[in-house]
């Protein structure tokens, strides 16, 4: 099997190079513009490409995609809770939960270490996600610039 660009400037090539470009013989890989796999999630959206290909219906496809789930106690008692053993006005909190702390904490504590990371190893992608501007804006200009976008 080979690797065959998501493209139409790969298609055209291929062709007048007169390389075959029969979709049943080529693995599709989604790429961006400049040739690299998509960054999220190209598995399976090469996946879904083949099994439309194929004929596959879509409720017989199971991806077991795993996916990851933060969880953080806000509260000093949130299990109690949880288990419905006080009200919700019993609640204690753990740390300022407000908007701007949350924000704050993430930049400093999270999105700072992990693009000094990628700045060491020199893994740093300059490939622009929508979110990237997020590090220098504050809750409200966020929600400003976002929220509209999402229909809420």
């Amino acid at each position: 099997m080979r690797f065959c660009c998501f493209d139409s400037t790969r298609a055209k090539h291929d062709e007048q190079e007169g390389i075959d470009t029969d979709d049943s013989k080529c693995w599709w890989e989604a790429k961006n513009l400049n040739g690299l796999p998509l960054k999220r999630d190209h598995k399976n959206r090469s996946l879904n490409f083949a099994y439309s290909k194929l004929g596959i219906p879509k409720d017989l496809i199971q991806t077991e995609h795993q996916r990851g789930i933060y969880f953080s106690p806000l509260y000093n008692n949130t299990n109690e809770f949880l288990r419905k053993e006080i009200a919700e006005s019993d609640l204690v909190k753990s740390f300022d939960t407000s908007e701007q702390a949350l924000t704050d904490i993430w930049k400093s504590k999270y999105a700072k270490g992990r693009i000094s990371m990628l700045k060491k190893k020199d893994r740093v992608s300059t490939e622009s996600l929508f979110y990237d501007d997020l590090i220098f804006m504050s809750w409200e200009e966020t929600k400003e610039k976002y929220l509209p976008q999402v229909g809420r």
